[in-house]
């Protein structure tokens, strides 16, 4: 459809409100009550796994002021549509644009309003229905300044007896972990959707966006409370049984909150808001049974700091807690406050690890506290186990019939950001990561001898079969170099029945189980669009990316390529980018060129080396002895991918001035030799 169309008779279509995942929506007029209506498009003929009918399904048991009305369902020419209410408003990412970020009371208000529409659709019975997609995006804000739901593409209904969803959906940085595993998503998979939710409305820090680690609350805004810190904390715990286990627990203490907000306009005022952050002493080393935080009893400021406290609030003692308590990386490995999960926390003995940041509250000596039964607060395990918020996005990548690219870009991945990287060469045909990284196919205690299941890829895929993949088998199933023991590498061993015994319905399941256990998924596939594998891998990837050679017939054949699947499978053209590799200046189309023909599609180039054609024919890795001209072009590329702090104007000025002043040096050296 398209403005101006008469649709049914009796709709006139006015524009587009927006496309998503699951169709579009259209804002239509009806020319016989001259009222507006949302109608949404959704292609019936689509390959995609999704049943269409679940979501007029669902929608036509609602009946919520927060909610969208169904009115009628029409099939017509190969397509569904829906027609119902059209909410007046703006969506709360439209604001986050326009505001940048809103006020605690603001935000802790939308948030009592979300719990009482996910309430009401928790509370639906005989089977509750599971949103499962809360973002910005989604929440439309009324001039009344109310809030409502829409979208109920993703909402499934929760059946106890089922072990699993059908199928994975949600929004990657606002989805919970257990939305991308095999198990049942729940009403706490929406507590933690909707935590991430509040923690971008307050901060204005997108989960989606680079760098993809949430803060704490506090370390965007010391004015903000600790007590919310506390609450979107638990709400966003990795564990799902640390989390509120409901959304009335939530509502509770967001109630609580809200009144000390406005009691005397100071939360510490309050009788009902009590002491919040009493959990969070434990982490200083409080001791069981003390009315006193801190060890010693003396007054300390509430929770912790880590001895690398890069942003600790003024007044944070590091030295003094690094004394008086347990030290931060045990505090780490022996407190389930931390998250396992989150960008680069993972990094192995001998690689940098990230800071483990626990929250510092100011000193509060004459602030009432109330006794630890929890009579008079809110509810007394806010912060039982907070930790650090986290984005639970990661990012998979998909390296499109190039190795060479593939295995330089997981090394330097590894090696820039400290954190866990795993390299799947699903080439089936032709594997060559091992030859490139000069590794092992077999890991370490399994036979060369050919039977199925000795190589790397071969045990995970059988794994999958019988259903027992986890993450501890997946780095037993990789090979390890010595030199970068965060890299783990899956490969695999050509056999023709190995070839045959494969099934496209185990990637899916090996990128999710990747994307759970690891940082930094990057996948090998072939060239051909008709190979299942690499089907699959481009279709489920965060970024697809093309290490092509700077001439125009590469370029065509993957712009092909790329408007095919986009066509026949809906791969978003946004979703695959082009890297010039092996670049050569001198000849090959420039940069601006090729960002011209990719329609501004180009990651960077990665330049020529003689260094590597010679590693190509001797035992070693070129990707351990790359120059610093080719490892600063990879920085850049992990820099546009969000993976690391990308390169400021102000430092490429910088290296340039340096590179002039030693330039200068150089020659006023060579003209006194002269």
């Amino acid at each position: 459809m398209q403005a101006g169309d008469f649709f049914n008779e009796r709709y006139i279509v006015e524009g587009i409100l927006g496309k998503g995942g699951m169709g579009t929506v259209y804002l239509a007029r009806n020319i016989n009550t001259d009222t507006y209506w949302a109608i949404k498009e959704i292609d019936m003929r689509s390959d995609r796994q999704i049943n269409l009918a679940a979501e007029p399904n669902l929608l036509k048991k609602l009946d919520h002021p927060a909610l969208p009305r169904l009115f009628d369902i029409i099939e017509q020419d190969g397509f569904l549509y829906m027609i119902s209410d059209y909410i007046d408003g703006v969506s709360l990412d439209k604001k986050l644009t326009e505001e940048g970020r809103f006020a605690e009371e603001i935000v802790v208000d939308w948030g009592i309003q979300l719990c009482k529409a996910l309430d009401y659709l928790h509370s639906i019975r005989p089977n509750p229905i599971i949103y499962r997609d809360i973002k910005p995006s989604n929440i439309m804000l009324t001039e009344k300044g109310k809030l409502k739901l829409i979208d109920f593409g993703t909402a499934r209904e929760y059946k106890p007896q089922s072990d699993a969803d059908t199928v994975y959906i949600g929004t990657r940085g606002y989805a919970a972990p257990e939305q991308f595993g095999t198990g049942q998503t729940s009403a706490v998979s929406d507590i933690y959707s909707m935590g991430i939710t509040l923690h971008h409305l307050l901060t204005g820090k997108s989960p989606v966006e680079a760098p993809y680690k949430l803060r704490p609350i506090r370390y965007y805004d010391r004015q903000l409370s600790a007590e919310l810190e506390a609450i979107i904390g638990k709400c966003t715990s990795e564990a799902m049984e640390d989390r509120y286990q409901s959304v009335l627990e939530l509502m509770e203490d967001l109630l609580a909150l809200q009144e000390a907000l406005y009691s005397n306009g100071s939360i510490y005022r309050s009788g009902k808001i009590g002491d919040i952050t009493r959990g969070a002493y434990r982490y200083g080393g409080r001791e069981g049974g003390s009315d006193k935080p801190g060890r010693d009893g003396r007054e300390v400021e509430r929770g912790v700091c880590t001895a690398n406290a890069e942003w600790a609030p003024d007044g944070c003692i590091v030295d003094d807690y690094a004394r008086n308590s347990s030290t931060v990386d045990e505090l780490a490995r022996n407190s389930s406050a931390v998250n396992e999960y989150g960008p680069f926390s993972g990094a192995p003995d001998g690689h940098e690890r990230n800071s483990r940041h626990l929250h510092t509250r100011k000193k509060r000596s004459k602030a009432k506290r109330q006794g630890d039964d929890g009579s008079g607060t809110i509810s007394g395990n806010a912060v039982k186990r907070y930790g650090q918020s986290h984005s639970f996005r990661r990012q998979v990548i998909t390296v499109w019939d190039n190795a060479e690219f593939a295995c330089e870009l997981a090394y330097t991945a590894a090696k820039y950001t400290g954190g866990s990287v795993v390299l799947i060469d699903l080439d089936l045909l032709a594997p060559k990561a091992d030859l490139i990284l000069n590794t092992s196919k077999f890991p370490v205690g399994t036979q060369e001898s050919g039977a199925l299941g000795h190589s790397g890829l071969d045990i995970v895929i059988d794994a999958v079969t019988r259903g027992v993949l986890t993450s501890a088998l997946l780095r037993q199933a990789a090979i390890v170099r010595n030199d970068m023991k965060n890299l783990y590498i899956i490969t695999g061993n050509y056999k023709l029945n190995n070839f045959e015994y494969y099934s496209e319905e185990s990637v899916p399941q090996i990128i999710e189980k990747c994307y759970r256990s690891f940082d930094i998924t990057i996948l090998m596939v072939n060239r051909s669009i008709y190979d299942a594998f690499t089907l699959a891998a481009l279709l489920r990837s965060d970024v697809n990316i093309a290490a092509v050679g700077g001439d125009i017939s590469s370029l065509r054949e993957f712009n092909t390529y790329i408007a095919f699947l986009n066509e026949k499978q809906r791969l978003p053209l946004e979703n695959t980018k082009f890297v010039l590799f092996e670049h050569d200046r001198s000849c090959d189309m420039s940069e601006a060129e090729t960002r011209q023909a990719t329609q501004d599609n180009l990651l960077g180039s990665i330049s020529y080396s003689r260094k590597r054609s010679m590693y190509r024919n001797i035992k070693g890795a070129y990707a351990s002895h790359m120059e610093k001209e080719v490892l600063a072009e990879y920085y850049r590329i992990h820099g546009k991918l969000g993976l690391v702090p990308a390169v400021s104007l102000l430092q490429k000025l910088l290296r340039l001035s340096a590179d002039i002043f030693t330039g200068s040096r150089d020659e006023k050296g060579a003209a006194r030799e002269v």
